[in-house]
C-alpha cells in the first residue's frame, strides 16, 4: 500500500526526550529518518499495527540500537514521529501505542 505524506509532524514528547539526549549520534539517526520519511514516505518502515485511518510503523536504527516509531494518519496523509526508543523497550512502547490507538489517540497527540 502507498502511504502519501503531506505533513510531517514531531510531537511534543519526541521533542522533549531529544532534547534529554547527550549522545549526537542518535540525534542523526532521528533526523536521517525523517529525511528519509520526507524523500520515500513509509517505504523503509516496517508496518506494525493498523486500526484505519491510523498505521503505526517502526524505523530499525542498528547501531546504536534504537527504534523510531511513527503514526500514520490515512484521512490527513500526516505522519507523526511519536517515539525514539531502546530495543529494550520496544515491545512495551509497541504495545503502548497499539493501546493508544485502539482507544483513539487521545493521549497519543
Amino acid at each position: 500500500m502507498d502511504y502519501e505524506i503531506a505533513k510531517i509532524v514531531l510531537l511534543p514528547t519526541l521533542e522533549k526526550k531529544l532534547k534529554k539526549i547527550k549522545d549526537k549520534h542518535q540525534i542523526k539517526r532521528v533526523y536521517s529518518f525523517y529525511q528519509k520519511i520526507k524523500r520515500s514516505g513509509l517505504k523503509q518502515a516496517k508496518p506494525l499495527f493498523s486500526m484505519p485511518p491510523y498505521h503505526l510503523f517502526e524505523f530499525k536504527s542498528m547501531r546504536p540500537p534504537y527504534r523510531l516509531y511513527i503514526i500514520y494518519d490515512a484521512d490527513s496523509k500526516t505522519a507523526y514521529m511519536y517515539d525514539w526508543v531502546h530495543k529494550e523497550q520496544q515491545e512495551k512502547a509497541i504495545n503502548e501505542l497499539k493501546e493508544s490507538i485502539k482507544r483513539g489517540l487521545m493521549n497519543v497527540f
